[in-house]
């Protein structure tokens, strides 16, 4: 792969394309942690329940995957931007630009939240943070467990020569977020979303272990988006499967 085709140069057509991707990578960030923290919130006797916020963070998610994905790719994810980088899918330059969005529209997004909150509902809008009976080395693994299997899932259904995929996207990466979420909100609050783990920490200063949040996922993602592109990428003669 050439030093222009790593940059990804030709992936920007034109600022006002480069644009438009940061502002839906901005904007999809920003709705994720608005909407999926907003589902950790108890606004009645009863906190909600884990299969609630895992089943509002996936439709959120898949819900942008099919708003944005045309746009931007719809990451809303920097672990995302780094394996789909290291898939060799897209191109360092929109790769760095695209986390800092991410990241600003995670804070926005829980800023937002905080504002519509009334404030004796206000805890910690949805940070994330590890269980006390493990350890933050688990933590780490964990999250870099599960944002694996979101990166194995993104790069199938984003693969280039697959031609069984219709538009599988949103449905398969919403349904692996709302797995993941079943299994690891109780244990570390499953963010597998640097940028999601930032925006209520940031808003709400809750920084206990927050760099759990940031190695776990990249970690993982970065693990995944090799395996992916070295052993599970598919051939591109692949025309059909025999039955």
């Amino acid at each position: 792969m050439g030093g222009k085709a790593v940059l990804g140069v030709d992936e920007v057509k034109s600022f006002e394309d480069l644009g438009k991707c940061l502002l839906a990578e901005f904007l999809g960030t920003m709705l994720l942690v608005l909407v999926g923290c907003g589902s950790c919130i108890a606004w009645g006797s009863e906190a909600p329940s884990v299969l609630q916020i895992a089943i509002a963070f996936g439709f959120i998610i898949a819900a942008m995957v099919q708003s944005v994905g045309h746009i931007s790719g719809c990451h809303i994810n920097p672990a995302v931007t780094l394996g789909l980088f290291i898939m060799g899918r897209i191109g360092l330059l929109k790769a760095v630009l695209y986390v800092p969005a991410q990241c600003a529209g995670a804070v926005a997004g829980a800023a937002l939240l905080k504002y519509m909150v009334p404030d004796p509902l206000v805890k910690t809008l949805g940070a994330t943070v590890v269980n006390n009976v493990i350890t933050p080395g688990q933590g780490v693994a964990v999250e870099a467990t599960i944002t694996a299997v979101l990166l194995l899932v993104v790069g199938a259904v984003t693969d280039p020569d697959r031609n069984d995929l219709a538009n599988a996207a949103p449905i398969a990466i919403g349904i692996a977020i709302t797995c993941c979420h079943i299994f690891a909100v109780p244990i570390t609050g499953s963010s597998m979303n640097p940028a999601r783990a930032l925006g209520p920490a940031a808003i709400q200063s809750v920084w206990d272990h927050h760099w759990v949040y940031w190695v776990g996922p990249l970690l993982g993602a970065a693990v995944a988006g090799a395996v992916y592109r070295l052993v599970f990428k598919a051939p591109k003669d692949e025309n059909s499967y025999d039955l």
